[in-house]
C-alpha cells in the first residue's frame, strides 16, 4: 500500500500562479484543472501541499489507482489527479464550494462530461507520445467515468472537440496577459495549439515546438539592436563616416535576419512586431511554459526533452 503523501511535485508548485486567477470560463466549457486543483491546496506553508484532508477521506485503493496516472505514480501530485481524486463522495462532501461550482454535483451529466473531456485531452497527447501503458491506464479512467452512467464516450469526444479552442484562448490569454506582443502572435500561438490538440500529429506538433524555440529567443533584444543600428548608421552617414555607417548597417541587417527567422515561426512579420515586441525573453519563456504545462504535463516534458536534445 502506497503511504498518502501529500508535498506536490514541481508540476504544481512552480506554476502555482496559473492556477490562482478566477474562474472565467463558468460551468460550461472544458475544466481548466490546474485552477479546479489550486483550490485543493495548502499554501500555508513553506512548501505547497494538497490539503490532508482531502487524501485522507479518500481509500487507500483509489488513492494508489490515481496515483498510477502520471508524475510520481507512488502519489497523487498532478493536477488531474486532484481533480480525479475529488470525485471520490467522502472528498465530494467537503470540497470547496468553489470546486463544486467547476464540477457541480447538482449536475453529473455536465461533472461527468467535463471531468471525462479532461482525461481525454491528456490521453490524446500520451497516445500521440506512443506512451501506449500510459494511455492503458487513462482508457480504464475514462471507462470508469462513463461507466458511472451520466456521460457516454461519444458526448464526452465531442465536448472535448467543441470546447479544446476555448479552453486554449482562456489559458494563453491568462499568461500572456501584460505581455508587450503583437496581438498576431497570440492569436498564432492559440491557432498553434488549438490544432495540435484537436489533431495531434508530427505536423501539429512540429509548429508547437518551433513556437516554442522561437520564444526562447531575445527577440526583443534583437529589434533593439537593430534599431539602434540604424540610427548610429544615420548619425554616422551625417557625419561622413563611411566605415561606422557600413558596420552598423551590416549589425542592423544581420539583426533583423535572425529576428525575422524566430518571428515566422511566430506567424508574424518583422515589420509588424518592430515596434510592439517588447516583452523580455525571460517573460514569455514563463508564460509559455505555463500554458503547456497547464494543458499538458507530458507535451511540456515533451517539449523540453526536444529542446535540450537539439
Amino acid at each position: 500500500m502506497t503511504t498518502k503523501t501529500t508535498t506536490l511535485t514541481i508540476t504544481l508548485t512552480v506554476f502555482l500562479f496559473v492556477i490562482l486567477a478566477p474562474d472565467t470560463f463558468g460551468q460550461t466549457g472544458l475544466l481548466n484543472v490546474n485552477r479546479y486543483a489550486s483550490y485543493f491546496l495548502d499554501t500555508t506553508g513553506n512548501v505547497t501541499r494538497i490539503d490532508r484532508k482531502y487524501t485522507r477521506a479518500i481509500s487507500d485503493e483509489d488513492y494508489d489507482k490515481i496515483a498510477l496516472l502520471g508524475g510520481d505514480n507512488t502519489r497523487i501530485d498532478t493536477s488531474l489527479e486532484i481533480t480525479l481524486m475529488s470525485i471520490s463522495l467522502a472528498v465530494v462532501q467537503i470540497r470547496p464550494a468553489e470546486a463544486n461550482a467547476m464540477l457541480p454535483a447538482n449536475n453529473p451529466k455536465l461533472a461527468d462530461t467535463k471531468l471525462g473531456a479532461a482525461v481525454f485531452q491528456e490521453m490524446q497527447v500520451l497516445r500521440f507520445l506512443g506512451d501506449t501503458a500510459a494511455v492503458s491506464r487513462y482508457e480504464a479512467m475514462l471507462r470508469f467515468i462513463t461507466g458511472r452512467g451520466n456521460a457516454t464516450r461519444a458526448e464526452v469526444e465531442t465536448f472535448y472537440h467543441n470546447g479544446i479552442r476555448s479552453l486554449v484562448s482562456e489559458i494563453v490569454d491568462e499568461e500572456f496577459r501584460g505581455l508587450a506582443l503583437p496581438a498576431t502572435i497570440i492569436t498564432y500561438i492559440k491557432t498553434c495549439l488549438s490544432n495540435f490538440y484537436l489533431t495531434p500529429n508530427q505536423t501539429t506538433y512540429n509548429n508547437v515546438l518551433r513556437v516554442y524555440l522561437a520564444l526562447q529567443s531575445n527577440i526583443a533584444r534583437l529589434i533593439q539592436v537593430h534599431n539602434m543600428s540604424l540610427g548610429l548608421a544615420n548619425f554616422a552617414r551625417e557625419q561622413g563616416m563611411n566605415d561606422a555607417y557600413q558596420q552598423n548597417i551590416n549589425s542592423a541587417r544581420e539583426a533583423r535576419e535572425v529576428a525575422e527567422f524566430h518571428l515566422r515561426a511566430l506567424g508574424t512579420t518583422f515589420e509588424n512586431a518592430r515596434e510592439s515586441y517588447k516583452a523580455p525573453y525571460f517573460d514569455t519563456i514563463r508564460a509559455n511554459d505555463s500554458v503547456l504545462n497547464a494543458l499538458s504535463p507530458a507535451l511540456y516534458e515533451r517539449i523540453n526533452r526536444d529542446y535540450n536534445s537539439r
